[in-house]
């Protein structure tokens, strides 16, 4: 009787899966999603080997009911390493991992060594003598064998994934796959961009914004790697980075466009525009805060459940998601979080607002893009208003980029062509002072870096101008209130009416206003810069005016402070702080600073540590490297009378799961402290709490503590008493 891979409940035996004919399935699934950067074979004998394991009479006994757990994974491993050395041990991360997650070496080493290990056959399998050849030499020698297991992993557990779904669920595989070319997409950008250069009002701007597409359109041709695309502020590099993406993807057989942003607000903006220029069917929005279509019809059904298959494994035209989402997972562990990467082989990775990347993950992050551009079919491109100065120098940047080709013509030329901005500095002012100074002009908007300032300032700014064009901006405030807050100002500003913004740094984050005039406190030169970005885009005026000034309430964290005095250095200088030259400088000035903090967590440490022993921490880097450190907690905030319903639909649902999704737009994210703070005060209704007591869901019980000018405010003292809550 032939081992089985998996029973099939309530069928006979003679109807379940042969374990042989899962592990060939895999293996040439996996050798298919590994073809498109050389390391098909490798991926195949993974796929054969994954589950050698469960050939032995306990994993058999266990699909026929016995309930005693088998580990069927390690066997594999074995077998790698018996047959192949240390070509083996490559492969033995992968196979070893495929469920838990991959091991660290030491662990890899005890498991195979294992003398309880349960007895395994291979003479069913057909497996070389010899292991393949290595496709490429590794471009970076502190990651490339790691990534080189990482993608093997990736291929393998996609294929796995696929190849069970197949047998329990086929009817998914009608809903998974493309539903249209990159080739058709790049024609209906072309469409869209001859619609909008014939309907766009008349602007001194639009003929370098079309000398932009075009250097873009040129730009595709070129030979794949590293590029920049440095674009001021309002010359249209959203779509124009597309533009190139799409004619390098074209011009190169790549078979994606990833786009990786910092921020969820960019994000939303951008998959938005994506949307209405390329089609619904074109774009996967992948990131905490997107809620897949409501399942209210058969068609909306079909969106919802394709939508879910697709973030899986990125089997998407063009993916627009979060840094967080996208670098994380490639240093991750975790099968779930690794099976996409396989998608990223052949793509064009586009990193919008690429200075935004953390200075102590930041050598990490140049080392894995440095990988895929050499050795995974892979061109990145970094955009944005602000290049970091990220080439190689042995004063600043020891492990820089070699080679990365600009895409935009003449960047120097751009920004004086396109500068709408003067910077003037106006010194020291506390908050009554420049509350004064923005309720005496009709149209501001200003950014400060803490929510208690921006909320005392705005409070100050609303009693001096009591008219309804006084706003608040922060992410206290859940996305739908967002939206409708940012569509109020945009009409306002349209309209020619009062408009007064009081922001965090929230708004610099790509968001699409223009005012004539803004306020920011003094930050680092790129901040400075993306805060004149919210002035003057269509150049209404002859010129727009950012007022930089001290407020006494600036940042004491050390790297807040190193990036104050870098920028007050060139400021003192009085070089114009907004051309790409000044920001080159504050650049180097701040990697220079920081240049012992630029792997901060040594995560190249631990998976370089002895590649030649073929010996990688994968779990420890993986625990290791978190864009963000402290995370934070949701609390869904019954906002309107669409939350309230879905909230009262999720009490009673015994699969919340989905219903969770579609309350995500009305989410605000809170520290661990002020989520404690508010159960204590009974302010927290905690829904689907698990047997431990962990909670599922939090709903904001007390809707007064969310206000309708500046949202969630734990610490307001009606309420409650929570110190040091909007630092």
């Amino acid at each position: 009787m032939p081992p089985y891979a998996h029973s099939l409940d309530d069928r006979p035996e003679a109807e379940w899966e042969p374990l042989a004919e899962h592990l060939e399935a895999v293996g040439a699934l996996a050798a298919e999603k590994g073809a498109a950067c050389g390391l098909g074979e490798w991926a195949r004998l993974a796929g054969l080997l994954h589950d050698l394991g469960k050939t032995s009479e306990a994993f058999q006994a266990r699909l026929r009911g016995d309930s005693s757990r088998v580990d069927h994974s390690t066997a594999g491993a074995r077998e790698a390493v018996r047959r192949w050395g240390l070509a083996g041990r490559v492969l033995a991360y992968a196979v070893a991992g495929h469920h838990a997650g991959l091991p660290d070496s030491a662990d890899l080493h005890e498991r195979c060594a294992r003398a309880d290990l349960p007895l395994y056959d291979v003479d069913f399998l057909t497996l070389p003598d010899t292991p393949p050849d290595f496709p490429f030499a590794p471009a970076d020698k502190d990651l490339g064998l790691s990534l080189f297991i990482r993608m093997i992993f990736s291929c393998l557990v996609d294929a796995d994934y696929l190849a069970t779904e197949r047998l329990y669920e086929p009817e998914k595989g009608a809903r998974r796959g493309r539903a249209v070319t990159l080739d058709a997409l790049r024609e209906r950008l072309e469409a869209y961009l001859t619609e909008l250069a014939s309907s766009r009002k008349e602007s001194r701007l639009n003929p370098d914004r079309r000398a932009i597409q075009d250097a873009c359109r040129r730009a595709g041709g070129r030979r794949p790697g590293l590029f920049s695309l440095t674009v001021p502020t309002g010359g249209g590099k959203t779509l124009a980075s597309l533009l190139f993406a799409l004619h390098h993807a074209r011009a190169h057989g790549l078979r994606r466009v990833i786009y990786a942003i910092p921020y969820t607000s960019i994000i939303e903006q951008t998959a938005a525009e994506f949307r209405k220029v390329l089609g619904d069917d074109a774009v996967l929005e992948h990131h905490s805060n997107h809620p897949y279509p409501d399942k209210e019809d058969d068609e909306g059904r079909r969106a919802h459940d394709k939508m879910k298959l697709d973030a899986q494994n990125w089997d998407a035209p063009v993916v627009v998601t979060t840094n967080v989402q996208f670098f994380e997972s490639l240093f991750a562990d975790r099968p779930s979080r690794c099976r996409k990467l396989q998608a990223i082989a052949g793509s064009v990775v586009v990193l919008d607002e690429a200075q935004m990347l953390p200075v102590d993950y930041l050598r990490p992050c140049m080392a894995v893009l440095r990988e895929l551009t050499a050795n995974y079919r892979v061109s990145a491109v970094l955009c944005t208003a602000t290049q970091p100065a990220l080439t190689y120098s042995k004063d600043w940047m020891p492990h820089g980029f070699e080679g990365v080709t600009e895409i935009a013509p003449d960047p120097d030329a751009l920004h004086e062509r396109f500068r709408r901005v003067d910077v003037r500095e106006i010194g020291k002012l506390d908050d009554d002072a420049l509350a004064d100074e923005l309720a005496a002009r009709m149209q501001v908007l200003c950014i400060v870096d803490t929510r208690r300032q921006a909320a005392a300032l705005f409070q100050a700014l609303r009693d001096r101008a009591p008219d309804d064009g006084t706003f608040h901006l922060s992410a206290r405030m859940c996305p739908v209130h967002r939206r409708e807050r940012l569509a109020q100002i945009r009409q306002r500003l349209d309209d020619g009416v009062p408009c007064r913004v009081v922001s965090t740094q929230l708004v610099e984050a790509g968001v699409d206003v223009d005012f004539p005039e803004v306020f920011r406190a003094l930050a680092g030169l790129d901040s400075l810069a993306q805060a004149a970005g919210r002035c003057n885009r269509e150049a209404r005026e002859a010129r727009g005016t950012l007022h930089v000034f001290t407020s006494g309430r600036e940042s004491n964290l050390p790297d807040w402070q190193r990036r104050i005095a870098c920028a007050r250095a060139i400021l003192d200088r009085g070089d114009d702080p907004m051309s790409p030259a000044a920001q080159r400088t504050f650049f180097q000035r701040l990697y220079a600073l920081e240049r012992e903090r630029l792997d901060a967590k040594r995560i190249l440490n631990l998976l370089g540590e002895h590649p030649r022993k073929v010996s990688v921490r994968f779990r420890e880097a993986a625990e290791k490297f978190k864009f963000i450190e402290n995370p934070m907690e949701p609390a869904i905030v019954p906002y309107d009378e669409t939350a309230r319903e879905r909230i009262d639909a999720l009490k009673w649902s015994e699969t919340p799961g989905a219903l969770a999704r579609g309350l995500d737009p009305y989410v605000v994210q809170l520290h661990p402290r002020e989520i404690n703070a508010l159960a204590a005060a009974g302010a927290l209704e905690v829904l689907h709490a698990d047997a431990k007591g962990n909670a599922g869901y939090r709903v904001l019980a007390n809707r007064d503590l969310y206000k309708d000018d500046l949202g969630l405010c734990p610490e307001d003292p009606t309420y409650l008493s929570i110190d040091s809550m909007m630092n």
